[in-house]
């Protein structure tokens, strides 16, 4: 599956439908407190909803990363989020 921050201009396809993922290390979506490792995971995300709509690409991908800082009762908590998103294409 092609995933690309661009578009594709040398082939002529259809557009599906705007396919988003979204992981936390809050969650349990991540295993890592390390966000750079978050990345990979969203994209895999991505990977398998545009499968499931039949997509052979995802054009104009971009993420996000939000870091967040929970304080309560003396203590501090820190997880991140990653989220994903693109637009899924078929190829005609």
């Amino acid at each position: 599956m092609i995933i690309t921050t661009s578009d594709i201009v040398d082939k002529k396809y259809e557009i599906i439908d705007v396919v988003f993922a979204f992981g936390s290390a809050k969650n349990g979506i991540f295993k890592t407190e390390n966000p750079s490792e978050g990345y990979p995971k969203v994209k895999e995300l991505l990977k398998e909803k545009a499968k499931e709509l039949g997509a052979d690409a995802i054009i104009g991908v971009r993420f996000n990363y939000r870091d967040i800082v929970n304080q309560g009762c003396g203590t501090t908590t820190r997880s991140f989020e990653v989220h994903g998103y693109g637009t899924a294409i078929k190829f005609k």
